[in-house]
C-alpha cells in the first residue's frame, strides 16, 4: 500500500509540474500576441502525430524562401550592391546646369544661365572608397551563403529527428504499449493466482505508464520539430525526449524479481 502511494505521489508531482508549465507557456504566447497573460487560449484540438510530407529538399526549398533571416541578409546584399555602384560613380565628372530670373521692376528683366562640371582629383579617397563598398558587398554574399548552409543544416536536423520520432512512436504504437499491457494483464493473473506479490503488478503498471508518457512527449517534440520546420529558425534545435529509466528495485525474490528484471531491460 505504502509502494501505491508513492506512486500515485509522483503522478501528482508530474500533474503540478504540467500545469505549472501550461501556466508559464499560456504567459509566453499572450506576451507575443501582446495582450494580458491571464488571457485562455482555446485548446479544443488534441496533440495528435502529423507525418512530414515530402524530402527533406522540398522542406529546405521551403525554409530558405521563407526564411526572415535569409530574406534580411539579402536585402542588406542589395544595400551594399547599391553603396558600390555610387562610390564608383565617383570617378565620374559632376555636371551642373543653372538658371535664373530676375525682375528689375521698370527695367528689363535679367536672365542667367550657367553651366558647371567637377573633375575628380582625389582619386585615392575615391578608389579607398570603392574597395571599402567591394568588401563589404562580398562580405554580405559570403554571410549569405552562410546562412543558407546554416539553414540548410537545421532543417535537415529537423527534418531527420522529425522521422526518427515517427518511427519511434511507431514501435511505442505497434511494440512497447502493447507489450506493457500484455505484461500488466500476465502480472494480473499471476498475483490472482498466488505466484507473485502485488509489488509485480504496481511495478508492471508502472512501466505501461513511464512508456506513454515517453509517446506523448515524442509526439510533442515531433509537433515542436513541425513548428520549427515551418519557422524556418537557424537557432538551435531543442533535444528530442529519451525513454525514461525504467529500471525498479525489485522487492521480493523468484517470480517477481525476475519480471521486474525483464521490465528494466525494456
Amino acid at each position: 500500500m505504502l509502494r501505491v502511494q508513492v506512486e500515485v505521489t509522483r503522478i501528482e508531482q508530474r500533474a503540478i509540474e504540467q500545469a505549472a508549465d501550461a501556466s508559464l507557456r499560456l504567459a509566453e504566447i499572450n506576451r507575443l500576441l501582446a495582450r494580458p497573460l491571464e488571457t485562455p487560449v482555446a485548446t479544443a484540438t488534441r496533440l495528435t502525430l502529423r507525418p512530414l510530407a515530402g524530402t527533406v529538399q522540398d522542406a529546405f526549398e521551403q525554409a530558405r524562401a521563407f526564411s526572415p533571416e535569409l530574406a534580411g541578409a539579402r536585402l542588406a546584399i542589395d544595400t551594399e550592391h547599391a553603396a558600390l555602384a555610387l562610390a564608383r560613380r565617383e570617378f565620374k565628372p559632376d555636371f551642373t546646369v543653372q538658371g535664373g530670373y530676375m525682375n528689375r521692376g521698370g527695367l528689363d528683366p535679367m536672365w542667367l544661365a550657367g553651366v558647371g562640371m567637377t573633375l575628380p582629383f582625389s582619386k585615392k579617397a575615391r578608389q579607398s572608397a570603392v574597395a571599402n563598398a567591394e568588401i563589404r558587398a562580398q562580405g554580405g554574399a559570403h554571410a549569405v551563403e552562410s546562412m543558407a548552409l546554416q539553414l540548410q543544416f537545421r532543417t535537415n536536423e529537423r527534418f531527420t529527428r522529425a522521422k526518427t520520432a515517427e518511427k519511434i512512436v511507431a514501435l511505442y504504437d505497434d511494440g512497447i504499449v502493447p507489450q506493457d499491457q500484455m505484461t500488466v494483464e500476465a502480472a494480473v493473473a499471476n498475483y490472482q493466482s498466488g505466484k507473485v506479490p502485488f509489488v509485480s503488478v504496481l511495478e508492471a503498471m508502472t512501466a505501461l505508464y513511464a512508456d506513454r508518457w515517453t509517446r506523448a512527449g515524442l509526439v510533442a517534440d515531433h509537433a515542436r520539430l513541425l513548428a520549427s520546420l515551418q519557422e524556418a529558425s537557424l537557432d538551435s534545435t531543442p533535444d528530442m525526449t529519451t525513454a525514461p529509466n525504467a529500471t525498479t528495485a525489485s522487492v521480493g525474490s523468484g517470480p517477481a524479481g525476475s519480471m521486474t528484471g525483464g521490465m528494466g531491460g525494456r
